[in-house]
């Protein structure tokens, strides 16, 4: 193993018969190992900048996933708040359809009444002032007019 090499430096190792390398290459050894050293110091070093960058990066990323959550939740208070509004809305006016359908039908049934009232009218002598008014007797007597001609 004449040639042997150490791993580290790759300066030849301790020959078969145990002489070491000349004092050239043992100092040769200790630039070579200041050399890596101060190049695995400036790697270590290169490496913590960018660990602090990156953790820079994450923070930020935290704050923007804060600030996003925030917001979603703000966006969904808006939402219930405007899905509220709506239902009372949509209550509103089916009672305004129910009330609208109520008058319709009660405007129907007074302007049945009105017709009922004018053709007694026009058939038969004009009620006495004396005479209260009754328009269920009015209807009735129209009623059987009705059944007479028919």
């Amino acid at each position: 193993m004449p040639n042997a090499r150490c791993w580290w430096c790759a300066i030849p190792k301790a020959d078969a018969a145990g002489a070491r390398p000349s004092n050239r290459a043992s100092t040769c050894g200790f630039e070579g190992l200041q050399s890596r050293a101060a190049t695995a110091e400036r790697l270590l070093s290169e490496a913590r900048q960018n660990l602090v960058v990156r953790t820079e990066e994450v923070r930020a990323f935290d704050r923007k996933a804060v600030e996003a959550t925030i917001a979603r939740n703000n966006a969904e208070k808006r939402l219930a708040q405007a899905e509220g509004m709506h239902e009372m809305r949509e209550n509103h006016i089916k009672d305004v359809e129910k009330a609208r359908a109520a008058l319709a039908e009660h405007t129907d049934a007074t302007t049945k009444t009105l017709k009922a009232r004018e053709a007694v009218a026009l058939d038969e002598p004009p009620i006495a002032p004396d005479e209260p008014a009754n328009d269920e007797a009015i209807i009735k007597a129209q009623a059987d007019k009705n059944a007479e001609s028919a």
